[in-house]
C-alpha cells in the first residue's frame, strides 16, 4: 500500500473519512461507488465524471461503474466506447491502474480536470481501494466456492433420485439464484428452455441463443450488452459434446438520472470471478445432463431386453412351418 501523505489542504479534510468508507465497503458495488465518488470529490471540478473499468482475462475492459453529479456530454461517448487498455491509453482520459498482487484488476479514469494537488493522494486512494478489492474478492470467491461445493454434492445425489432435468432444476434453482445474486436463470438444453425467476421473454431468449449459435468466435462465457444487458451465457460442454447453454440474468447495476443511456448500455453486470464460478456450475450441469442421458439410455436398453425376454416363450411355442422336403419324406 502506498504511503499516505499528510498535507494541510482543505480539499482533503475528509480524506481519512473517505478512506474508512472504502475499507468498510461490504461488496464490489459499494466499493466502486465510494471509490468513484471520493475521486470525484478530490478532482475539484464537480462535473468531472469518474469511470471504473474491470480488466477481463481476454484483455478487454468493461465499464462497471460510473459516477457524476453533472452532465459532461463531451466525454460520455469516449468513456462508454472504451473496450481495451490500448483504447484507454490513447484516449484523453487520465487513468490509474488498480494493480493486484498477481494481476491488474482494472482502471479508474476521468477526463482532464482542474486538480492540481499532489498525486500521492490519488495513489494512496487507489492503493486502499485495491487492498479492499482483494479482500472482497477473496471473501466472495470462498463463499461462492463453498456454496457450489454443496450444490455439486447434492447434484450427484439427485442424479440417482430424479429421472429428468426439470426435477433437478426445480430442486436447485433458488439455491443457484442466491449464489449468483441472479434475478433469473434459464437452461437451454435439448431444444427446450427451462426458465425460472425473472427472465427475458422466450422471443428474446431465442434471439440470444441464435446469436450464440451463429457466433463462430464465441468463448465459453459471454456477457451480452445493449438490449440484452445483464445476461451471462455459459456453454454447457463435456468431452467435446455441446449440451446447451446456462443463462444467468441480472437487473442493471444501478440507475442514475444523471447518467446518459449510452453509459448505461456499456455497463457490465458481471465480474470475472463470478463468470468463473458460473463456468463451474455449467460444468456440473453438463455432467448431470450427460449422466441423465446415460441413465435414460440404460433404462431403454433394460426395457428392450425385458420385452425381448418376454417374447421368447411365445417364439418357442409358435407352430413351425413345414418345409417341402419334410412333406416329401412323409
Amino acid at each position: 500500500m502506498g504511503e499516505i501523505i499528510y498535507l494541510r489542504d482543505q480539499h482533503f479534510a475528509e480524506f481519512h473519512d473517505k478512506c474508512f468508507l472504502l475499507l468498510s465497503a461490504s461488496n464490489h458495488i459499494e466499493l466502486s461507488r465510494q471509490l468513484t465518488k471520493t475521486l470525484h470529490h478530490m478532482l475539484v471540478t464537480k462535473n468531472t465524471p469518474v469511470a471504473l473499468y474491470h480488466y477481463l482475462p481476454t484483455g478487454q475492459l468493461r465499464l462497471i461503474y460510473y459516477f457524476s453529479f453533472g452532465s459532461n456530454i463531451e466525454y460520455e461517448d469516449e468513456i462508454s466506447s472504451i473496450r481495451s487498455f490500448e483504447a484507454l491509453s490513447h484516449s484523453q482520459l487520465t487513468y490509474y491502474a488498480l494493480n493486484g498482487e498477481h494481476e491488474t484488476w482494472g482502471y479508474v479514469a476521468h477526463p482532464p480536470s482542474s486538480y492540481i494537488g499532489s498525486t500521492h493522494w490519488i495513489s494512496s486512494l487507489v492503493d486502499i481501494a485495491m487492498h479492499q478489492l482483494g479482500l472482497l474478492s477473496a471473501k466472495c470467491i470462498d463463499r461462492q466456492q463453498a456454496k457450489l461445493k454443496t450444490s455439486r454434492r447434492l447434484l450427484s445425489k439427485d442424479i440417482h433420485l430424479f429421472t429428468n432435468i426439470e426435477e433437478i432444476l426445480d430442486r436447485h434453482r433458488q439455491r443457484w439464484r442466491d449464489i449468483f445474486h441472479a434475478c433469473g436463470i434459464c437452461l437451454a438444453s435439448q431444444g427446450a428452455l427451462h426458465r425460472f425467476g425473472h427472465c427475458p421473454s422466450d422471443h428474446q431468449l431465442l434471439q440470444q441463443l441464435s446469436w450464440l449459435s451463429n457466433d463462430a468466435e464465441q468463448t465459453d462465457v459471454i456477457e451480452f450488452e445493449g438490449s440484452h444487458q445483464g445476461s451471462l451465457a455459459v456453454k454447457l460442454s463435456l468431452a467435446g459434446t455441446h449440451h446447451g447453454w446456462l443463462l444467468l440474468f441480472r437487473d442493471q447495476p444501478f440507475t442514475n438520472k444523471h447518467v446518459d443511456s449510452a453509459i448505461h448500455r456499456a455497463l457490465s453486470c458481471w465480474l470475472t470471478y463470478e463468470a468463473r464460478m458460473a463456468r463451474v456450475l455449467a460444468d456440473d450441469l453438463a455432467l448431470t445432463i450427460a449422466a441423465l442421458e446415460i441413465s435414460h439410455t440404460n433404462r431403454q436398453f433394460i426395457t428392450t431386453a425385458q420385452q425381448l425376454a418376454s417374447l421368447k416363450p411365445a417364439i418357442h411355442s409358435a407352430p413351425r412351418a413345414v418345409t417341402s422336403a419334410e412333406q416329401n419324406n412323409k
